[in-house]
């Protein structure tokens, strides 16, 4: 796994060797920095279930102010900004509730969210629903949310808009508002 683009253009990130991480394809990440590419530089980002980080560096490598990485077991994120020499980010090694629950109590506001929790369970859902209820979206920003192809997420409609969706062979990209 590679940075795409930006200042760590062609760097290799370390990701754990196991079957229970299941890291975004390149085909992917590619496809999701083409949609968003003119808007990343001087945003704020937080990367929830970050797994290695490659998300949220791949924003810092393109411009991004700031990225806030979060996950239960974030070993890898921080071997990754060592290895990008981005020391100094925060990342918060706990669940996405507890998370999301402190950064709304320090009133952070991010422009994107990137969700890519395991694809078993709810856990995404319920992400998006309490990043609604805190306000932890800047107004105009956006959720992105990776997750199985044909995930059903109707139940989402009462607090976002999904607004668009991609597939990626068996991934998909769901790109809600909270506008």
């Amino acid at each position: 796994m590679r940075i795409i683009s930006g200042k760590y253009r062609g760097k290799k990130l370390l990701f754990p060797k196991s079957d229970s991480v299941r890291p975004t394809t390149g085909k992917t990440k590619e496809a999701l920095f083409s949609i968003l590419q003119f808007e990343i530089f001087g945003s704020d980002v937080l990367d929830l279930f970050a797994g290695s980080g490659a998300i949220g560096i791949e924003c810092l490598s393109r411009g991004a102010n700031r990225a806030v990485f979060a996950d239960a077991d974030a070993a890898y994120v921080k071997k990754n900004l060592e290895l990008t020499g981005e020391k100094g980010r925060e990342v918060i090694e706990a669940d996405y509730d507890a998370v999301l629950k402190r950064l709304a109590g320090r009133g952070d506001k991010f422009d994107f969210i990137f969700l890519d929790p395991p694809y078993a369970g709810d856990a995404g859902e319920k992400a998006v629903k309490l990043i609604a209820r805190y306000g932890l979206l800047k107004k105009g920003g956006k959720i992105i949310f990776e997750h199985s192809r044909g995930k059903d997420l109707k139940d989402l409609n009462e607090c976002a808009t999904i607004y668009d969706n991609r597939t990626y062979g068996t991934q998909a990209l769901s790109f809600l508002s909270l506008d």
